[in-house]
C-alpha cells in the first residue's frame, strides 16, 4: 500500500482546459446549460485568453439570450484566431447578434464593410436577408435570399426563409412550394424554427403549433430558446405553446 493509499491523500487530478471545453460543449448539445457555462468559466479561470474558451462562451451567452455578453465573448475571440475562414464566420456571427438586439443600422454597416472586405457570401446575403424580414420588409427579403441560393447553390435554410418571406407577403402557395422544395420532412431545424414563426405571424396557430413540435422534436435546446426568445414571449399566453415548452 502506497502512502498515497494508505493516508487517503490522492485526489483525482483536476481535468486540463481542453478537457473543461469538451465537457461544456458536450453539455450544451443536450441543453445542459448552466452545467456547460460552469465547465467553461473554470477553464477561462485557467487561460483567460484561450480562443476556444471564449468562443463556447459566446455561444453558451448566445443560445441563453444574453447578447451584449455574446458579443463581448466573441470579440474578444477575434484576437487570438488565427484561422482566417473561422475569423470571418465570427465576424458574421457578431453581426448576427446586433440583429437579433434589432441593431438595424449597425447591421447594415457591418454588412456593407464585410462585403467590401471580403467579398459578397451566401450567409452575408442570408444576413441581410434576415434582417430585412425581422422589419417584415418582406420583398427586399426575398431578393436577399434568392441571391443567397444562386450562390449557395441547394440550401434548405434559404428556401425556408424565401417561403417565410412568402407566408409574410400571403403568398401561401408559393410558400409550400419552397417547403417541398427544401423537403418538408427535412430533419434541419432551423427549417422548422422558422417556419413555425412564419405560421404564427400569419395567424395560422395550427400549422405554428405542428412545426414548433417538430423543432422541439429535433433540437434539445429548443425548449430553452423558444421560451427565452422575445417573439414567442409575446405568446406566452397560448396554451399550446406552453405546453409544448414545458
Amino acid at each position: 500500500t502506497t502512502l498515497c493509499g494508505y493516508f487517503g491523500w490522492c485526489h483525482e487530478p483536476e481535468p486540463d482546459v481542453g478537457m473543461l471545453l469538451s465537457s461544456a460543449e458536450f453539455l450544451a448539445r443536450v441543453g445542459a446549460f448552466d452545467e456547460a457555462e460552469e465547465a467553461v468559466d473554470r477553464a477561462l479561470d485557467r487561460e483567460p485568453d484561450h480562443a476556444h474558451g471564449l468562443l463556447v462562451k459566446g455561444y453558451l451567452a448566445e443560445a441563453t439570450n444574453r447578447l451584449d455578453l455574446a458579443l463581448e465573448s466573441y470579440g474578444r475571440a477575434l484576437h487570438f484566431i488565427d484561422d482566417d475562414a473561422l475569423r470571418v464566420d465570427i465576424r458574421l456571427s457578431v453581426i448576427d447578434l446586433y440583429r437579433r438586439k434589432e441593431s438595424y443600422s449597425e447591421v447594415e454597416t457591418r454588412l456593407d464593410w464585410f462585403e467590401t472586405e471580403f467579398g459578397v457570401t451566401p450567409r452575408s446575403l442570408r444576413l441581410r436577408g434576415v434582417a430585412a424580414l425581422d422589419q417584415k420588409h418582406y420583398e427586399d427579403a426575398r431578393r436577399h435570399f434568392e441571391s443567397a441560393l444562386a450562390k449557395a447553390g441547394d440550401d434548405l435554410e434559404c428556401h425556408a426563409l424565401i417561403a417565410q418571406a412568402h407566408i409574410g407577403t400571403g403568398r401561401l402557395a408559393d410558400a409550400r412550394d419552397q417547403l417541398e422544395q427544401a423537403g418538408v420532412d427535412t430533419s434541419a431545424w432551423s427549417v422548422w424554427q422558422r417556419l413555425a414563426r412564419a405560421h404564427m405571424e400569419s395567424g395560422e396557430k395550427g400549422a405554428a403549433h405542428s412545426a414548433l413540435a417538430r423543432y422541439v422534436e429535433l433540437d434539445r435546446s429548443a425548449r430553452r430558446w423558444i421560451s427565452q426568445d422575445v417573439f414567442w414571449q409575446q405568446h406566452r399566453d397560448d396554451a399550446e405553446l406552453k405546453e409544448l415548452i414545458q
